[in-house]
């Protein structure tokens, strides 16, 4: 049976040294948006384990609680929806990067800038707080193990030492418990 301990080092694991250090590697390359666009998803990604399930309002009740200065639903509707779904953004935001300078600030058009790597590092302090308040507080572990348990994690299985690679999938207590051969 897995402890606490162990659910939280797999979801941490999975979220920050697999998901954000694989966003991190991208938003450090020319795919830019693909960073604005994984960054959303992460958002929804993080929430579904904070509040137990992916829902309609899990979103933007992570960005309000989590994400403070960020507008939730403008969040999840011009940025999110549309990038996502649609690659092209609701009119809400102009998206730039190595503009620290400018981040949050209204620019042509009335548009709120995005800059990536400051939308990064908050999303990244908002995990870290997230993580800090599930090691105490037993109601937000519980709905994270809840999702956890039904839906796993993506992640590297080490399959063998004769196999030189290692199998990518949705990694939850049953798999990990098990040996594979």
């Amino acid at each position: 049976m897995q402890t606490k301990h162990d659910i939280i080092s797999r979801l941490k694991n999975a979220l920050l040294n697999n998901a954000l250090k694989e966003i991190k590697i991208i938003a450090n390359s020319e795919a830019k948006i693909s960073a604005f666009i994984l960054l959303s998803c992460f958002i929804e990604y993080i929430a579904g384990f904070r509040y137990g399930k992916t829902s309609k309002d899990s979103y933007t009740k992570f960005v309000a609680e989590y994400l403070k200065k960020y507008i939730p639903k403008k969040l999840k509707n011009d940025l999110r929806n549309k990038i996502v779904h649609n690659y092209s953004e609701g009119g809400t935001y102009a998206l730039a990067f190595n503009k620290p300078h400018l981040h949050l600030s209204i620019v042509h058009n009335k548009r709120v800038l995005l800059n990536l790597e400051d939308f990064l590092e908050d999303i990244e302090n908002a995990a870290l707080r997230y993580f800090n308040e599930m090691e105490t507080n037993s109601k937000i572990f519980e709905l994270a193990k809840k999702r956890y348990s039904e839906y796993g994690i993506l992640g590297y299985l080490p399959i063998g030492s004769n196999v030189p690679f290692s199998l990518i999938g949705n990694v939850n207590a049953e798999l990990i418990n098990r040996q594979v051969k």
